[in-house]
């Protein structure tokens, strides 16, 4: 892997898992809930591990990488991958998957 693919999915972890810090913030907010802090932790790793994994695919299935490759004060037209869809493609399907888990979640906490 190139530098800067395995840089773009260290960032994607580090930004899925959000820090120790913003665990221990969750943590003091929802103290009252009783959560289980381990299983906080546990869902924070799962969710930086499913990040790498999203972006990865991204990165593998689609001519993002020709993107991110190119300088960023270059002439050479970028609009190519934001034009022909695939992008979008993309973005709608991972914004669908996360509103319909979040949905199931929400329901299924109702019960």
């Amino acid at each position: 892997m190139t530098n800067y693919i395995t840089s773009i999915l260290i960032t994607s972890f580090l930004l899925g898992f959000s820090g120790i810090s913003i665990i221990f913030q969750i943590k003091s907010t929802l103290k009252n809930l009783k959560i289980s802090f381990k299983k906080l932790i546990i869902f924070k790793l799962l969710h930086g591990i499913l990040s790498v994994i999203i972006a990865y695919i991204l990165l593998k299935y689609s001519n993002i990488v020709n993107v991110t490759a190119l300088p960023i004060f270059s002439n050479i037209q970028k609009t190519n991958f934001y034009m022909n869809g695939t992008y979008m493609l993309y973005t709608h399907f991972v914004i669908f998957v996360i509103f319909i888990f979040s949905s199931y979640l929400l329901i299924k906490n109702k019960k």
